[in-house]
């Protein structure tokens, strides 16, 4: 009996010392947009959030966002730049038609990239542009989810 305890402890102990590091892997981050948030000025009624979850070891960010109040967006891109502040564009994500919900991943994403996003979340932003607002709709900084 007390041979099965102890083993039944041994790998609790093996399973939660390695969680951390297939935590580390992965790094969640939120974003929260609004039109008033675009420089410049955005959609005043737009809004929007959303969940991305960088996978650095295997090159790839998956991604879900949600807009209200947003019509015909044809580009959602990753910029670098603080709050306040237009930036490059350092990732296109997929285009997300006309829906208000969806989600995607994008691999191949360069490692120095996604090494800076989970180090640096609020130094880059999304923005979802449409025909009515070329130069963006709506816009969020990128947080770490707590």
């Amino acid at each position: 009996m007390r041979k099965i305890a102890f083993m039944a402890l041994l790998a609790s102990m093996a399973l939660m010392f390695s969680l951390p590091a297939q935590a580390s892997d992965s790094v969640r981050l939120k974003v929260a947009m609004s039109g008033r948030q675009v420089v410049g000025g955005g959609d005043p009624d737009g809004a929007g959030g959303g969940r991305l979850v960088i996978y650095q070891s295997q090159g790839r960010v998956c991604y879900t966002f949600t807009v209200k109040r947003v019509y015909y967006a044809w580009s959602v891109q990753l910029h670098r730049a603080t709050r306040g502040n237009d930036g490059p564009v350092v990732l296109e994500l997929k285009w997300p038609g006309w829906d208000e919900r969806w989600s995607a991943c994008e691999s191949g994403v360069s490692s120095s990239l996604l090494q800076e996003l989970g180090q640096n979340p609020g130094g880059f932003y999304v923005d979802v542009h449409t025909c009515e607002h070329w130069f963006g709709a709506v816009r969020g900084q990128l947080a770490f989810v707590r």
